[in-house]
């Protein structure tokens, strides 16, 4: 792994850094599982997979130590509704403090605000932030590469502001230029292992790297 992604930090001990993580549903990858992060979390869905995503904070959805921002959903604030009703958080129809939604996948000025809000929230009331984009996957036929480094360059430079880590997935089979673009922008690029048990790093700057000296826990 780069180096830059795996100092400590404020002497914690907690990972830190940017990854860039392909990664497959089917992979059975529990992306919530990673070792060593922050208390904190950050999740940005794009996929409408609102159900499986709010319950990602277990039931008491801690506004101090979680944050949601789902993209793409029409306002209908389907993430709060099913999150909420479980909990039983949502009174009188009051959005919750740790979601926020952005109708418009592509207005990415409005995403970056979210996203920044959210971080720079938890990571005052915790040690460190962890951000999970869930997924970057619409963005490679929808935008151009410039505009998506432009979009990634800000997010990844936030996360490092703040001494903070985050996941950005992708599919496994995502390939391109855009992919090679976007790739240095990231510490450690993580990848399913040949034998499928875990995740394999690779430093992005190293174009002869092949994941195989690396490994990344996920217990």
């Amino acid at each position: 792994m780069s180096q830059r992604g795996s100092g400590g930090g404020r002497g914690h001990g907690k990972r830190r850094g940017n990854h860039l993580v392909f990664v497959d549903p089917t992979d059975g990858l529990d992306r919530t599982a990673f070792d060593d992060d922050p208390d904190a979390t950050v999740f940005v869905t794009t996929d409408c997979r609102a159900e499986a995503m709010a319950t990602l904070a277990g039931p008491e959805r801690d506004p101090d130590r979680f944050g949601h921002v789902e993209v793409g959903n029409g306002g209908t604030r389907s993430a709060a509704g099913t999150a909420t009703g479980a909990a039983g958080t949502d009174v009188g129809g009051i959005t919750p403090a740790w979601y926020s939604t952005v109708p418009d996948p592509d207005d990415l000025p409005a995403l970056a605000r979210e996203i920044d809000e959210h971080l720079r929230r938890l990571a005052a009331l915790n040690d460190g932030v962890a951000l999970h984009f869930d997924s970057l996957a619409r963005y490679l036929d929808s935008l151009d590469g410039p505009r998506l480094f432009r979009f990634l360059h800000v997010l990844t430079a936030r996360v490092r502001s703040l001494d903070g880590v985050a996941y950005v997935y992708l599919p496994s089979s995502a390939t391109g230029s855009t992919t090679r673009t976007v790739e240095p922008l990231f510490d450690a690029v993580l990848e399913p292992r040949a034998d499928r048990a875990g995740l394999a790093a690779r430093d992005p700057y190293d174009p002869e790297a092949d994941g195989s000296s690396g490994s990344f826990s996920t217990e």
